[in-house]
């Protein structure tokens, strides 16, 4: 567990994940485990329709990435960039000081707004995984 106190800690749901219960952990099979991951950075760039050259340049000079213009995601070695809307992408890294290096090198092309600490990502795993994100899930999740 990390070092410092998260935002499930600080909740107490930390504790309703890991102790023995209704959670399922006292069962011979666990059917869902759910563990937060603080692995990663999360930043929010906001580009311009005028800079969008200029952020292409220092993306892909940078971090060999071109920034894409359609709703999917392009992976590099060091971040991870998911199309969010015209001009508009989530970067994701494994590497702590990302949001603040970004936001140095796209001064004047682009927003880059912090958001490690205002997003939650899980990890999932176990046999019913499936079955538990179906039923909150429009998205149709068989294995087909």
């Amino acid at each position: 567990m990390s070092e410092r106190a998260t935002s499930w800690q600080r909740l107490g749901v930390w504790d309703a994940i890991v102790r023995p219960g209704r959670s399922g952990a006292d069962r011979a099979e666990t059917g869902v485990i759910v563990t937060p991951r603080h692995d990663f950075s999360l930043a929010f760039v906001i580009g311009s329709h005028e800079g969008d050259a200029d952020l292409k340049r220092v993306l892909g000079e940078r971090y060999a990435l071109r920034p894409p213009h359609t709703p999917h995601a392009v992976c590099g070695v060091s971040l991870d960039l998911l199309w969010s809307g015209p001009s508009q992408w989530l970067a994701v890294s494994v590497r702590p000081q990302m949001p603040a290096e970004l936001s140095l090198e796209l001064a004047g092309i682009a927003a880059v707004t912090d958001q490690t600490d205002a997003r939650a990502v899980l990890r999932l795993n176990g046999p019913h995984v499936r079955d538990v994100l179906g039923k909150g899930c429009p998205v149709d999740l068989h294995d087909r």
